[in-house]
């Protein structure tokens, strides 16, 4: 009964969790479709990568927010799992995000300066810069 009551607990963080990313991609997209609509006055639009990174960052404090409270209250056993599920999909998700940014800046690098990074090759699929 116990392990039945934990489970339904941890598909209940898992949906919120989930809920959460989608709650925040798609108010991001709503807010950026709303400054198009006004007219974007000499700024920038914000790259994918860019919010994609922001909402599982958002997610990741939320969660570690809504886990600490959990922990704290209830169970300090559940720190650990709770960090990891939680800090796994964050990790990759920044480490994925350094290496694009650091492959777009190798190319740009050679493009702006082709006399100096004349010896070093850029490959896009290997990135061994």
């Amino acid at each position: 009964m116990k392990g039945a009551i934990k489970l339904y607990k941890l598909a209940i963080t898992f949906l919120l969790g989930a809920a959460s990313f989608f709650l925040v991609t798609f108010c991001l997209k709503k807010i950026l479709e709303s400054k198009k609509k006004k007219g974007n006055k000499g700024g920038r639009k914000p790259e994918f990568k860019k919010i994609v990174v922001a909402s599982v960052l958002t997610t990741y404090f939320l969660g570690v927010g809504f886990g600490a409270y959990i922990v704290f209250k209830y169970d300090y056993s559940q720190l650990a799992p709770w960090l990891t599920f939680i800090g796994a999909p964050t990790t990759g998700a920044i480490l994925s995000y350094c290496y694009v940014i650091r492959t777009e800046n190798a190319i740009k690098l050679k493009q702006l300066y082709p006399e100096e990074t004349e010896g070093y090759t850029v490959d896009v699929n290997n990135t061994s810069v």
